[in-house]
């Protein structure tokens, strides 16, 4: 595949990054192309437009002298989008989390059986929706935001593996920033679609103290857009507090 798109450009591009270059190749295919669990429902267009635009992106990225400054670039907005469809994907217990982040900073699973009023109340979601199609049904949103937070988990997957190579994972299970700051930003949005839709608060009853803790979490964000080389490390030792870790290789 990255022959090809290679083979596409007038000159022939010169990665910075070699590795990291298989290491993309490798991902897309691993994540998307070859993930039935997640492109199941998609139709071979729609499998192969992403494919590509996704290569391209990041081969272009890979021949910049800054490309570690640009993947974090990218995956940041992403990683925001992701976590408002994470926390309406997610189950409630009893069933399984796979992902881990039920339990953490007040995200339950419980807003999945709530997708109706939150299309309605919360005005981002509403919005989306109605840019997709106006008048869905249910089951319309249902399947709008399940395909939209597959293929989100996708690339953001994807991104995440190309900063191993560039040198910006840390090598502990454990302590890279990655999903310390997907959880923070899954509880951001179930603190949000809770206070917009009325629903029972669940990281604190207090909802203004909710959202200051929410707005000190979410600081890790400036962390990882400054380019520091641990992000998650720092905020820890300026707030003297432990993110939530998932300790899984």
């Amino acid at each position: 595949m990255f022959k090809k798109l290679r083979e596409s450009f007038t000159t022939p591009p010169v990665t910075l990054h070699p590795h990291a270059f298989v290491e993309a190749s490798i991902a897309i295919d691993r994540f998307w192309t070859s993930n039935r669990d997640i492109t199941k429902d998609f139709n071979q267009n729609y499998i192969d437009h992403y494919r590509n635009e996704w290569a391209v992106v990041i081969l272009q990225i890979l021949q910049q002298k800054s490309a570690l400054e640009m993947i974090r670039n990218r995956l940041i907005p992403l990683m925001f989008e992701f976590g408002r469809l994470q926390v309406l994907v997610m189950d409630a217990p009893p069933l399984n989390d796979q992902s881990g982040f039920r339990g953490w900073l007040g995200i339950t699973g419980e807003l999945k059986q709530n997708l109706a009023l939150l299309a309605e109340s919360e005005e981002g979601l509403r919005q989306w929706l109605c840019s997709v199609r106006p008048h869905m049904t249910l089951t319309e949103k249902w399947n709008c935001v399940l395909f939209r937070y597959r293929t989100l988990w996708a690339e953001i997957e994807i991104l995440n593996a190309v900063r191993k190579p560039l040198g910006d994972v840390h090598p502990d299970i454990g302590a890279d920033w990655y999903w310390p700051l997907l959880c923070v930003n899954c509880a951001y949005h179930e603190l949000n679609f809770r206070a917009n839709g009325g629903l029972p608060m669940s990281l604190n009853p207090d909802a203004n103290a909710a959202l200051e803790t929410m707005r000190i979490f979410l600081e890790l964000k400036d962390f990882v857009v400054s380019g520091s080389k641990f992000p998650d490390l720092e905020w820890e030792r300026k707030h003297n507090v432990k993110l939530p870790r998932r300790m899984t290789s």
